[in-house]
């Protein structure tokens, strides 16, 4: 009876080791199913900048506009501070465009971009990010940012009101078969004044900002925001005065670890193996 207990036993065991070898074969796709991935976009449109009130100025031809644009994608879920190659900073007063990305395939693994444009009828700084992650434990972000500027002399003292558009075109965050992933979309704007020795920033500095929060295990979307960044701003005549606005737009994926069916497998031949016992056992 012993000998036939144990033969009982062996024989359960190699089965359960079987299956485990053979779904390992195809734990791949138990890996393509834990992909996570995340895209954000967001525009703001210089042509629509207007400026009104009681004040007036003349644009500052002492000092140039300015445009820039800036992109970077690593491979970590947390961005770093000011951590991009310089093919990624584009500098230049009419047009720019930087681009960054990791991967060669479709998807790319992480991609972002930022582009200023002075074309009428359109929105001027655009930005997109995007990034996925298909396997054990991958991780990358991405990030885009596009302003412009232009500098002012104000002529006539008096409340000057600085409006431009924007549009949170787009954040997706799918992560429905696992794994984390977070996205932001931002339109912002700033007002400076010149001291005699530098730039100091003027309260008003607005910012309108979506973000899709840190998502787990399930997917997350919100339709276009679009709206108008306003404020005023009480001028004195001989002030030279640096109006600016842009779009920034970041995502982060991190894939998960996830549990092979061949684990499921083995875990049903060990509790074969136990009840099979119990009843030698009885």
């Amino acid at each position: 009876m012993k000998n036939l207990k144990t033969k009982r036993f062996f024989t359960t065991l190699a089965v359960a080791g079987m299956a485990l070898a053979v779904s390992a074969t195809t734990s791949h796709a138990d890996i393509e199913r834990y992909g996570v991935f995340a895209t954000a976009s967001a525009q703001v449109g210089w042509d629509s900048l207007s400026i009104s009130g009681t004040g007036t100025l003349v644009n500052y031809t002492g000092i140039s506009p300015y445009s820039w644009s800036r992109a970077g994608t690593f491979s970590q879920y947390l961005i770093p501070n000011d951590t991009y190659d310089d093919s990624d900073f584009k500098n230049g007063i009419v047009y720019t465009s930087a681009q960054s990305q990791i991967g060669s395939g479709f998807p790319l693994s992480a991609y972002g971009s930022g582009v200023t444009d002075v074309v009428p009828s359109e929105y001027n700084m655009i930005t997109d990010a995007s990034a996925f992650a298909d396997s054990y434990l991958e991780e990358y972000s991405a990030i885009g940012t596009a302003p412009r500027g232009q500098y002012f002399q104000v002529t006539g003292s008096g409340t000057l009101t600085f409006s431009i558009d924007y549009e949170l075109t787009d954040i997706y965050v799918d992560s429905s078969a696992g794994g984390k992933a977070w996205a932001k979309v931002m339109a912002w704007s700033f007002l400076r004044k010149w001291t005699g020795t530098g730039w100091d920033d003027v309260t008003g500095f607005v910012i309108e900002e979506q973000s899709s929060g840190d998502i787990i295990d399930y997917w997350y979307s919100f339709g276009p925001e679009t709206g108008t960044l306003s404020f005023n701003y009480a001028a004195t005549a001989g002030e030279y005065l640096h109006f600016g606005a842009g779009s920034t737009s970041v995502v982060s994926v991190q894939s998960t670890v996830p549990v092979p069916g061949a684990v499921w497998l083995f875990g049903t031949g060990l509790v074969g193996i136990i009840a099979i016992r119990r009843k030698s056992s009885q």
